[in-house]
């Protein structure tokens, strides 16, 4: 980068703004497949997460998702509206609700998660196996950066 280019404000000489247009691309292409099954693509880390653990509490889930619990709890409703998951009283916690998948989500999920992967792979089929394992490696490097900043 010259010193020209250092002072003026040209977001497209920078990674940051490639990553985030592509982010933006890739994401409205995972919601585009994602939309005949009637998910979006929150509802499949959420869905993912609960096929794994079983049921769970709200704040646990928006702990190992990584969002505050009000933003989990607008995304559980909208999944409980959508017949994806069901809320339970806690047996010892009366003020908490277990969240589990109904079988809707779970009949869903595999060809939801199966999307992904096509997608993805589409992604970045223009891209050697090498060079996309390298992409890979740096991204999640910026990504670890990100995350101790």
């Amino acid at each position: 980068m010259n010193s020209k280019s250092a002072d003026e404000w040209n977001p497209q000489i920078f990674a940051t703004y490639w990553i985030n247009y592509a982010s933006r691309l890739v994401q409205s292409r995972f919601e585009k497949a994602l939309r005949p099954l009637g998910f979006g693509l929150p509802y499949v880390g959420v869905a993912t997460e609960l096929e794994k653990s079983g049921p769970l509490l709200q704040r646990d889930l928006a702990k190992r998702y990584g969002v505050e619990q009000p933003t989990m709890a607008a995304l559980l409703t909208r999944m409980e509206r959508d017949g994806l998951v069901s809320r339970k009283l806690h047996p010892e916690d009366k003020r908490a609700s277990l969240v589990s998948l109904t079988a809707k989500a779970k009949a869903k999920l595999s060809d939801a998660k199966k999307r992904l992967v096509k997608e993805a792979r589409e992604v970045t089929a223009c891209l050697s196996d090498p060079e996309a394992e390298m992409l890979t490696s740096l991204l999640q490097k910026v990504v670890k950066l990100l995350e101790k900043m």
